[in-house]
């Protein structure tokens, strides 16, 4: 079963590392600390922000609902797990600020080019 979890993660961690280095680095901790489960979840968990940032906006991506505590699996399954859930934080703080990064860099990008030239 941890072969298939391997091959997921591979897949998903790829995704967020074009964009989100340092935000890939810390969830490595993670698979190295508690397992390529754990991880998995953890990096699903950020792939399910980065499509609420697209819908809602950049600010949504730190925010973090009760039913989000609920719903996704990380939480369950390292329920109990303090050290484990210290370090979701540290890596959903260091998402949220790529992310932020990356926003502002796009907006500075958008102001330099001509709308003649979007349009």
């Amino acid at each position: 079963m941890n072969g298939i979890y391997d091959r997921l993660y591979r897949k998903v961690f790829g995704s967020i590392a074009q964009f989100h280095p340092q935000t890939a680095t810390k969830l490595h901790v993670i698979k190295r600390q508690f397992g390529t489960h754990a991880a998995y979840h953890a990096a699903s968990l950020i792939l399910a922000l980065q499509a609420r940032m697209h819908v809602c906006g950049v600010e949504a991506v730190g925010m973090l609902t009760e039913d989000d505590l609920e719903e996704f699996t990380y939480f369950k399954y390292m329920a109990g797990n303090t050290p484990a859930l210290e370090l979701l934080i540290d890596v959903l703080e260091c998402h949220a600020a790529e992310c932020q990064s990356l926003h502002n860099q796009m907006s500075r990008i958008e102001q330099r080019i001509p709308y003649s030239v979007l349009a």
